[in-house]
């Protein structure tokens, strides 16, 4: 297995929850999610624009935007914001499609919720 964790398509299609995330040291999935989530981490004190960044840059997050049953107070971009490490997996997921095989062949996603 390359990753054990959990998995919410009743929230977002592609959504793994980052809470609880088991892997081996050294998993090329989690090294560039890692990678990929520092990055747009860079210099930053908070999350508070984060979805803006080149690296999200056509990234289809209309789920992201749209889901605020948890909290209706959030704005679309606060919610994707908040959501910062959920949306680097996709980014990195999205821009490597082997990975993206990888990752959904070999993971073990337990259904939450």
């Amino acid at each position: 297995l390359t990753l054990v964790g959990y998995h919410a398509p009743h929230f977002i299609s592609d959504f793994v929850s980052a809470w609880f995330l088991v892997a081996e040291a050294g998993n090329p999935i989690v090294m560039e999610w890692s990678r990929c989530f520092n990055a747009v981490m860079e210099g930053r004190a908070h999350d508070a624009g984060v979805h803006q960044h080149p690296l999200f840059a056509g990234l289809d997050l209309h789920e992201y935007h749209s889901h605020k049953q948890l909290d209706p107070g959030f704005n679309s971009a606060t919610w994707a914001d908040y959501l910062v490490v959920n949306v680097s997996l996709k980014a990195v997921l999205e821009r490597d499609p082997a990975l993206r095989a990888r990752f959904w062949a070999s993971s073990l996603l337990m259904a939450e919720g």
